[in-house]
């Protein structure tokens, strides 16, 4: 399986994965709605010129789900104080 198809059968929070380099242009993820780039305020989609590039930013550690969580019903507090 190659690595993008892969991120997109693991990474539940991937709507889409566009590989536009032949193009000459990037790869562009779009995120499900309800989810967002963790460094980018209410970002679902970005553009990457590599797979390492994509694989890094795409893991869960770098997603925020908590749009995800409110659309759920469930109260998120990002404030640690």
């Amino acid at each position: 399986m190659k690595t993008l198809d892969k991120l997109l059968a693991t990474r539940p929070w991937i709507a889409f994965i566009d590989d536009e380099r032949a193009e000459g242009n990037s790869i562009i993820v779009t995120l499900y709605n309800g989810y967002k780039f963790a460094d980018e305020f209410d970002c679902g989609v970005r553009g990457f010129d590599s797979v390492k590039d994509c694989e890094r930013d795409t893991r869960k550690s770098n997603i925020d789900v908590s749009l995800f969580l409110q659309s759920k019903g469930v109260t998120v507090c990002n404030n640690p104080f």
